[in-house]
């Protein structure tokens, strides 16, 4: 498990919005389980670019946002 020291985009999304778990979980095409919704509050978003852009296109969290260590470029050291 790793330790976020901020709240998670997902989570402050859906308590922003006064949604339940399963609420948020049922926004998508194919609903997720509360329990996957949790997890990715807890633990951070889904390893698998799939579902990052999945929930960027829900909820309109930037990618960059859901998996910076993935998307944020801005951050990355140049090539030589």
């Amino acid at each position: 498990m790793t330790h976020h020291p901020t709240e998670s985009p997902i989570r402050a999304y859906r308590l922003s919005r006064r949604l339940t778990l399963k609420q948020f979980g049922e926004l998508f095409p194919e609903p997720y389980d509360k329990t996957t919704i949790f997890r990715w509050e807890r633990d951070g978003a889904p390893r698998d670019v799939r579902t990052i852009l999945e929930i960027e296109k829900v909820t309109g969290i930037p990618r960059t946002a859901l998996a910076p260590e993935m998307f944020d470029f801005s951050t990355m050291s140049a090539v030589s």
